[in-house]
């Protein structure tokens, strides 16, 4: 599965969604989403118009939802969740945005080893997210997303001189 399938767009949903909920203050430790805010993968799972959701997903299921909407592996979630539950508070106010925005779009994640921390204190996990974040930004794009990418692109005129002998 490749990083929010292959699609720029889907990339720019997430980013946005995060930014969006960031702005807002929606950052709530501890719960996945209350209906006024919500962790990390809170935030990723819950779209910015649908706040007031009756039936929130927790857990499995909301790390479930994201997989299949932006091609991000359960394991690489339960990372973001780990450190955003340990940071400092100040530290953590946009790193769903920052961590939306370092994975690269078209990346096959299911094969790399993704480690959730068990972080005990606060500059643990930020030394952690920061090491996270270098990590992702490093990550280039599959073979099959980058001639995927380069065959959508629209084919220009060709002009060719005549050939002269």
């Amino acid at each position: 599965m490749e990083t929010y399938h292959g699609d720029p767009a889907t990339k720019t949903v997430l980013v946005e969604r995060c930014q969006a909920h960031e702005a807002a203050g929606r950052q709530l430790r501890g719960e996945y989403w209350t209906g006024v805010g919500g962790c990390a993968i809170g935030m990723m799972g819950t779209p910015t118009d649908a706040l007031d959701m009756t039936e929130h997903l927790m857990g499995d299921e909301l790390r479930s939802v994201i997989e299949s909407r932006f091609g991000l592996p359960a394991r690489l979630l339960f990372a973001i969740e780990g450190l955003y539950e340990h940071m400092d508070p100040l530290a953590s106010r946009n790193f769903t945005s920052k961590v939306a925005e370092a994975i690269p779009v078209g990346v096959d994640l299911t094969s790399q080893m993704v480690t959730a921390w068990a972080c005990t204190s606060s500059d643990v996990a930020d030394r952690a997210a920061a090491e996270l974040l270098e990590w992702l930004r490093s990550l280039k794009p599959t073979r099959r997303y980058r001639l995927r990418h380069a065959l959508s692109r629209p084919m220009r005129d060709i002009h060719r001189a005549p050939a002269r002998f």
